[in-house]
């Protein structure tokens, strides 16, 4: 499949080398056209190297489970400390409260 093909457009063959080229920054490829040369090499490296410049990563669908498992455990332990530091306050509290009516 080509890009043309998937865009359904004309996209001239020199197109995707003039992105790629490093000494024309000034060719900046659309959205659209970076879908379609991912999706016609199959080549999700695109994606990663710009994720990498936000920090992130790019990692396949089928694991997707597994992270969103990890952050809700991440979330349910900072809720646990969060609850624990409130308790000990209000005991805390409760303790000056008292002490004062001693």
């Amino acid at each position: 499949m080509l890009m043309s093909d998937y865009l359904d457009e004309d996209v001239a063959k020199n197109m995707p080398d003039a992105y790629a080229a490093e000494i024309r920054h000034t060719q900046m490829m659309p959205l659209t056209r970076l879908e379609a040369l991912i999706h016609v090499t199959i080549d999700t490296q695109l994606l990663s190297l710009i994720a990498a410049k936000l920090k992130q990563i790019v990692v396949p669908a089928v694991y997707s489970h597994l992270i969103r498992s990890r952050q809700i455990n991440d979330k349910i332990v900072e809720m646990q400390v969060a609850k624990k530091s409130m308790v000990a306050s209000s005991k805390l509290l409760q303790h000056s409260r008292e002490l004062r009516y001693e």
